[in-house]
């Protein structure tokens, strides 16, 4: 794979400007903050720097440990939204992405990207759904609303315009990196010292991010909501470039970063990425490593190794017997007969059969975006809060209850040609990239996984975020395809240009 050329003095500029972010959003006036994210939009636009801009951007976005993620209680204490008029407002996002497509558009190539008929199949559904929602009665500003959700599928259109080459590609998702060490350090101190960073920085001890909560459950303190799109980017892009990398120093980095990673994901005490940790690693171990077994097992041996020094502090021992009994529950759960009383157990009896119920009103087309379909948010104060996105909880189930059967089979069309597409490029991969190849296919799979069991990971209600993330993941996994094609088909080991 083509080596990464980052200076580090790019990372030390691009992490003080993260924190002279946190600066002007925490503690300066509102309109200062307006205008320093305006500034920012317009560096942007003028920059041939682009890859450098176009990371940091992400990274705010990103929200890594919560930060610039919002909050109920502080309303000016995140990225801000500018008012056109009474009523109307544009997001700091919503500038962002016009900025990066006229940016593309200016360029008027043509570029190759894998995955065309399937993200065209998904945006007709959309279409369709928005037409069938309108018909029955939906208000207009619910549908503005989820555009703002679609928004980041422009980057089909720009993010191969503008990042030429695999190596401007990877060197984003390169720069992105560091924010595993942010979200680790705000989960151990809250988690070990009792210190709410958020809350330090915001002067308020209740505070709740829209982005993810840091909360107290069953008397133990639980750094929940690591925003764990954030987490499987850096965990993706290390798992596959440490497949394909032959710099040493680079693969100890990357290592680093997968296991910090995987603190955090366990610290975070979500079944779900547990469940899915465990199988991503024992189908890597039974079906994948081989030669890289060594690699592995030098991880582990460092994970054990924090593991005894970490569990050698109270705190640390509390905070390992609190996370026992959250998983404890997966097996309870999987008993017969077995009740438990735990977010499992009410996502079962409480959200599932209100979803199934929404999907047996209209099980051929769905309740699309009607009111029907955003009345099954989250609970709140023992009430259902309207919710364009309806019940995320329930994975696929909300999934058929907003588009029914019709659109469950365009979905269904979508993950099997994918699958069907890893399949076919990794017999004319070179041999260097076949793993690579196998490990962005496990990813997908855990994605499967996650969305038939729990979690929606695939639908036309996912969050700006979630969108963002599936994009990006769908660039890497295309731009692998090409350059292993490239390479098996020609011996030259540098590819610079896409075709």
């Amino acid at each position: 794979m083509t080596k990464i050329n980052i200076d580090n003095k790019e990372i030390i500029l691009l992490y003080s400007l993260v924190f002279v972010t946190v600066g002007v959003v925490y503690f300066m006036p509102f309109f200062i903050n307006q205008l320093f994210f305006l500034l920012i939009l317009a560096l942007y636009w003028k920059s041939k720097n682009i890859k450098f801009w176009f990371a940091f951007i992400i990274i705010i976005l990103l929200a890594p440990g919560g930060l610039f993620g919002g909050s109920e209680l502080e309303k000016f204490k995140t990225i801000p939204y500018f008012n056109l008029a009474p009523g109307i407002s544009i997001a700091f996002f919503d500038l962002f992405v016009l900025i990066t497509f006229f940016k593309a558009y200016s360029k008027r190539i043509t570029v190759r990207f894998y995955f065309k008929k399937e993200i065209l199949a998904i945006i007709i559904l959309m279409l369709f759904t928005i037409v069938f929602s309108l018909i029955k009665g939906t208000e207009f500003k619910i549908i503005i609303s989820l555009i703002r959700y679609w928004m980041p599928f422009t980057f089909i259109y720009s993010i191969p315009r503008l990042f030429r080459t695999q190596q401007d590609f990877n060197k984003i998702l390169l720069f992105i990196t560091p924010t595993a060490f942010i979200i680790l350090t705000f989960q151990l101190t809250l988690s070990l010292l009792d210190v709410n960073i958020l809350s330090l920085l915001t002067g308020n001890a209740g505070y709740n991010l829209l982005f993810g909560t840091f909360s107290i459950e069953s008397n133990t303190l639980r750094a929940t909501n690591f925003y764990s799109e954030n987490i499987l980017l850096n965990v993706i892009f290390a798992s596959v470039m440490l497949s394909s990398s032959n710099d040493k120093r680079f693969k100890k980095y990357l290592l680093l970063v997968l296991i910090v990673s995987i603190l955090s994901t366990i610290i975070a005490g979500t079944r779900l990425w547990i469940i899915a940790l465990i199988f991503a690693l024992s189908y890597y171990m039974l079906f994948i490593a081989k030669r890289k077994f060594s690699v592995f097992l030098k991880g582990l041996t460092l994970v054990t190794f924090i593991f005894m020094i970490a569990t050698s502090f109270p705190q640390s021992r509390n905070l390992l017997e609190s996370f026992i009994n959250r998983y404890a529950t997966i097996i309870e759960i999987a008993n017969s007969g077995a009740e438990v009383e735990s977010s499992a157990d009410f996502r079962f009896n409480v959200r599932l059969p209100l979803v199934l119920e929404k999907f047996q009103e209209s099980p051929i087309l769905g309740q699309g975006f009607t009111q029907e379909f955003s009345t099954m948010g989250d609970l709140v104060d023992g009430k259902y809060r309207v919710s364009a996105t309806g019940d995320y909880h329930v994975g696929n189930f909300n999934l058929l209850a907003n588009v029914g059967v019709v659109g469950f089979l365009i979905f269904l069309y979508f993950w099997l040609s994918i699958l069907i597409k890893f399949n076919k490029n990794k017999k004319f991969a070179s041999h260097q990239f076949k793993e690579s190849i196998s490990i962005l296919k496990l990813f997908f799979l855990i994605f499967l996984i996650a969305h038939f069991t729990t979690y929606q990971f695939f639908g036309l209600t996912q969050t700006t975020i979630q969108n963002f993330f599936m994009v990006i993941y769908l660039f890497f996994v295309s731009n692998i395809f090409d350059q292993g094609k490239y390479n098996y088909l020609t011996t030259s080991t540098n590819y610079s240009e896409r075709t």
